[in-house]
């Protein structure tokens, strides 16, 4: 009868474990559900978006004034680009010549929109509106691969003006 207490208890506290790192993951992963905030989108079209992924932090001033509420490829004009929701919480008004940028938390964090405030506060933008002021994403990859292509021509630059000074 003992044993049979303590074998309820010890489950009972594996179950309430498990309950518990299943809600940490789900709050640590930002999919917990628990922000009551309500929003309304704004558009932001990038060239290149990066690595950025929905539920993205969008913050002003590095304040969190928002998230990251979908992306999608869109043909505008005649050109594709990443056209990303924002969903900026209600009551904050973002001035339409406001500027957006992507940007990365530390050298290899996430990525997350960072918006600069404009200056025209009398005409903010509206609800589905778009932001025409936009950054592309640095991508680590093509800023390496930039940096050896300008060592690898300068180098060649070097060699050349060095057989040409031994000619003479």
């Amino acid at each position: 009868m003992q044993q049979k207490k303590i074998d309820i208890w010890v489950g009972f506290f594996v179950l309430l474990g498990i309950v518990g790192l299943v809600a940490l993951a789900l709050v640590v992963g930002g999919r917990g559900g628990l922000s009551t905030k309500s929003g309304y989108p704004v558009m932001v079209n990038f060239q290149n978006i990066g690595t950025l992924k929905e539920r993205a932090p969008v913050k002003m001033s590095g304040v969190v004034i928002g998230r990251v509420g979908g992306i999608e490829l869109k043909n505008l004009g005649g050109e594709y680009k990443a056209q990303v929701t924002l969903i900026i919480d209600d009551g904050l008004k973002i001035p339409q010549d406001s500027g957006a940028s992507i940007n990365t938390a530390g050298l290899l964090g996430a990525q997350f929109i960072s918006l600069t405030q404009g200056a025209d506060i009398e005409h903010p933008v509206a609800a589905g509106g778009t932001l025409d002021n936009s950054q592309s994403a640095m991508v680590l990859e093509d800023l390496i691969t930039q940096f050896g292509i300008n060592k690898a021509e300068s180098s060649a630059k070097s060699e050349s003006s060095d057989s040409a000074e031994q000619s003479k």
